[in-house]
């Protein structure tokens, strides 16, 4: 997906991504609503939830993933973004630390990102997820998360269940790029034709909170 956005920033405009596109014959896509680029022929997949436990099977095997190892319930999940690995900054732990402030760090848990290569919310004294290497995925593959609130700058992990048509696990969706400010490295452009228009079917779908700021937060 992360690909798919830097890609499609500069596919009309710059030759030499045109060229990488044109490497690549077809495209084998779930959802035919997001398809913006003009370059693939287009194969579509069957939905995958019709062999569910067939594919949860396979990638956990792939994965080496234990399901309900590490469980979630009634936290709030905040999913770090790799904005300063990257080379950029953010204000990502400031709110985290507002979180622990206002709600207790026994209620709130951090994935950091999976190519996260320093961890910078220990200070926090915050939990946090023990295989944050792991695709977010597996665990709502294998249910491992109910009742809690998901919440990222404009990371579309946390809510790719909504276009599965997965069991949601009563959890509750915030994107905080109104609150969070992520400068340099790499960045998903709001403003992006993919990420406005995997958003906006979801916005259809389900209630995805975009809260203007740290007290429209705190009211959800």
């Amino acid at each position: 997906k992360a690909l798919s956005v830097a890609l499609e920033t500069h596919l009309n405009s710059n030759d030499s991504f045109k060229d990488l596109a044109e490497d690549y014959k077809t495209l084998f896509l779930y959802k035919s609503k997001l398809k913006v680029e003009k370059y693939h022929d287009v194969k579509w997949l069957p939905e995958f939830k019709e062999n569910l436990e067939f594919v949860k099977e396979y990638i956990n095997k792939a994965f080496t993933y234990i399901p309900n190892r590490q469980t979630f319930e009634n936290k709030i999940i905040f999913f770090e973004e790799s904005h300063v690995q990257d080379g950029g900054t953010s204000n990502d732990v400031q709110f985290v630390k507002h979180l622990v402030e206002k709600y207790g760090k026994e209620r709130v848990l951090v994935k950091r990102h999976p190519r996260t290569r320093g961890d910078r919310f220990s200070n926090l004294g915050v939990e946090q997820i023990e295989e944050y290497f792991l695709p977010w995925e597996l665990f709502v593959l294998n249910n491992d998360c109910r009742n809690c609130i998901l919440c990222a700058a404009s990371s579309l992990s946390l809510i790719n269940m909504l276009f599965w048509d997965l069991d949601t696990g009563n959890n509750i969706f915030i994107m905080l790029y109104n609150i969070i400010v992520n400068e340099g490295g790499f960045s998903k452009t709001r403003e992006g034709p993919v990420y406005y228009k995997y958003l906006y079917e979801l916005l259809e779908k389900t209630k995805v909170n975009i809260p203007v700021n740290i007290n429209e937060f705190d009211d959800i």
